[in-house]
């Protein structure tokens, strides 16, 4: 009876010795399976923060060059003008600009390189007089009066070949861009404030401070039509 008392007795400890190492091999693996499992959720966290900051550095990457290429394209500076430019105009392709500026010049620039391509000078007229009036009796004193053509506006024709300037003396120029050809036109009274070619480039228009708009062919200048615009109010 006692032997078979002890044998009982070891049966029930390694039975118990069994189930104590079953639940700590369970326990071990759940712990492990949640070990594995918070590593895999910490990687995953690790490669989304990481996916979050490159594209968040890309994009301040890609913003600062849109910025640079944006500045250096647009806020380009064309310097030559001695004095203001008073009208700028653009060729329709969008290749060339053309400035007018209160030196009494002209000037046609290529906008993807920023040089200067042509200049056309408006020379200033002079107009000079004689006076009777001296304290000798056989001598004239000269006089010059200086009128100085300043620029105020321009339109550059879509074909490309011609080039329209309005002066402050109420002339309105219409200058070959390559030739010597030159045509001045006059029928404003007053200084031209604007100028604008049609789409097909065969005639323009051109309004002044003395409320006229005139329309002209290009690129002799016959007129066309002539409204004054102080009856429309």
């Amino acid at each position: 009876f006692v032997i078979v008392c002890c044998v009982n007795i070891v049966c029930y400890c390694v039975l118990l010795c069994v189930i104590v190492c079953c639940v700590i091999i369970v326990c071990c693996c759940v712990l492990c399976y949640f070990c594995v499992l918070l590593c895999v959720v910490l990687i995953l966290c690790v490669i989304v923060c990481y996916c979050v900051l490159l594209c968040v550095v890309l994009f301040l990457c890609v913003t600062v060059c849109c910025v640079i290429i944006v500045c250096c394209c647009v806020c380009r500076q064309f310097q030559g003008h001695t004095d203001g430019a008073s009208c700028i105009d653009i060729s329709h392709d969008g290749t060339k600009l053309w400035t007018g500026g209160l030196d009494n010049t002209v000037r046609s620039w290529d906008l993807r390189e920023g040089r200067q391509l042509r200049q056309h000078d408006f020379t200033s007229q002079v107009h000079t007089h004689s006076s009777p009036d001296s304290p000798l009796s056989h001598t004239h004193y000269l006089f010059c009066n200086v009128c100085v053509l300043q620029i105020f506006s321009l339109g550059y024709c879509p074909t490309g070949e011609w080039l329209a300037v309005g002066m402050e003396n109420s002339n309105v120029e219409v200058l070959h861009v390559t030739k010597p050809e030159k045509y001045q036109l006059h029928l404003h009274e007053s200084c031209v404030l604007s100028l604008r070619f049609a789409h097909c480039g065969k005639w323009f228009v051109s309004t002044g401070k003395d409320n006229l708009l005139n329309a002209w062919r290009t690129p002799y200048g016959a007129s066309i039509f002539q409204v004054n615009s102080s009856h429309w109010l």
